[in-house]
């Protein structure tokens, strides 16, 4: 705990048999904090490819933007296998669809976002307008092995990102998705809500549904892997990325198939 006061803080934890324990703390300056460093419950690299063993490559789909995209392509070129990691929110979205038109197996179609609008004269009734997305299999296609990789920490377009890849073919290894559509709007009344005045409101809100691939809404359910492979507290311990260890196996069982 780092706090700008360095008084000791008190607090009760109450266990569900009501047994009452008192901790005592004594904070850490503000100033003593540092940057984190090892291994987060979802990993995250600067690299935007990297080179693993046995011929194999790991795209970090999040790093890759529409410039990087040649270069990555002539990286690749003697790659046995692929690994897509699409657990961290992505940057640049041309960078991914380019990057996953290289690997699907067929025309990937998105059709699972609508938006709602207020429809004229009686602005009671909604409005649906569908928004149907495709990316198309590159000319320079890639034929080997491919996995993608998901965490429970991907929303939103990162999300989308991932329907695309299942409706591509490209199979998912990781953990259900969070389940959260974006487009937040937000409408203030009263001057909004603040912190130095208690009479404004502000109301957020999306006026976007999202649904997953098979037409089930995605909120609180999320993309599931076809390959579930959570992360687990040795994991972290050991500091090692156990998602990208499955995949690296699956993608040598795909090898030698």
């Amino acid at each position: 705990m780092f706090t700008a006061s360095l008084e000791s803080i008190e607090y009760q934890i109450k266990k569900p048999n009501g047994q009452t324990n008192t901790i005592q703390v004594t904070p850490k300056p503000i100033e003593a904090l540092t940057r984190f460093y090892g291994l987060r419950y979802v990993p995250r690299r600067d690299e935007k490819v990297e080179v693993l063993s046995n011929g194999f490559y790991r795209l970090n789909i999040y790093n890759i933007s529409s410039n990087d995209t040649a270069d990555v392509l002539e990286q690749l070129k003697d790659a046995k296998g692929v690994i897509l990691d699409m657990r961290n929110y992505p940057t640049d979205w041309h960078g991914w669809q380019t990057i996953l038109s290289w690997f699907i197996n067929n025309t990937a179609v998105n059709d699972t976002i609508s938006y709602s609008w207020q429809g004229a004269p009686n602005q009671t009734e909604i409005k649906q307008q569908p928004l149907s997305q495709t990316i198309q299999p590159a000319q320079n296609q890639f034929k080997v092995p491919v996995v993608a990789l998901s965490s429970r920490y991907s929303q939103s377009s990162n999300e989308h990102s991932l329907i695309f890849a299942r409706g591509g073919g490209i199979p998912i290894l990781g953990e259900p998705t969070s389940g959260i559509n974006g487009n937040i709007i937000e409408m203030d009344l009263f001057g909004g809500f603040n912190q130095n005045s208690a009479q404004g409101v502000t109301f957020i809100y999306t006026n976007m549904k999202a649904n997953r691939l098979n037409g089930d809404a995605l909120i609180n359910a999320g993309v599931k892997p076809d390959i579930l492979v959570p992360r687990t507290i040795q994991s972290h311990r050991d500091q090692v990325d156990n998602q990208l260890t499955a995949a690296i196996e699956y993608l040598k069982q795909q090898v030698e198939q």
